[in-house]
């Protein structure tokens, strides 16, 4: 159970829990025989014997590869333009109250662009829902692919878009 993803104070406090509280219950990373790497629901327990000493432990454990998959999808739902992939409008807006309250460096201004795409609607009345998707994501993509890591930009609804550098 010594991956390597958990650091020495992840052991050290697990080992003082189980010999304070007898148990200790968590996730821990761990490997397969074929070397993939997964995470499980872990409880050990201390088996006390003779005068009241701990003479061995047991440890249950379960795969919950699907409950982290699961808690990472709904974050992606949470944060994230299901269409587009782009940040959401809640997620948006938490990066850019981070941009206006944190300290710039040598910089004290950002910029702000909103993009909206004209007669949005009607692309969509005249060539379907589907044709409108594409217009929507070759739009977000292309936004995305002009910040080059150096700001930030989501989806803020429809056919709106919000540029921060």
């Amino acid at each position: 159970m010594k991956l390597g993803v958990h650091g020495k104070n992840f052991y050290k406090n697990m080992w003082a829990e189980l010999h304070e509280k007898d148990v200790w219950s968590g996730e821990i990373w761990d490997m397969t025989k074929s070397g993939k790497v997964y995470p499980k629901q872990v409880k050990i327990h201390a088996i006390k014997g003779f005068a009241n000493q701990v003479a061995n432990y047991v440890a249950t454990f379960s795969d919950s590869s699907d409950k982290v998959k699961h808690q990472q999808e709904l974050e992606r739902l949470a944060f994230y333009d299901a269409l587009t992939g782009l940040p959401n409008r809640s997620l948006l807006l938490k990066k850019l109250n981070y941009m206006v309250e944190s300290p710039f460096s040598g910089n004290d201004s950002f910029h702000i662009a909103f993009v909206d795409i004209d007669k949005f609607k009607i692309i969509n009345d005249t060539k379907g829902h589907t044709f409108g998707d594409t217009i929507l994501t070759k739009v977000s993509e292309a936004l995305a692919d002009s910040l080059k890591n150096s700001g930030v930009c989501g989806r803020m609804s429809g056919d709106e878009f919000l540029i921060a550098t």
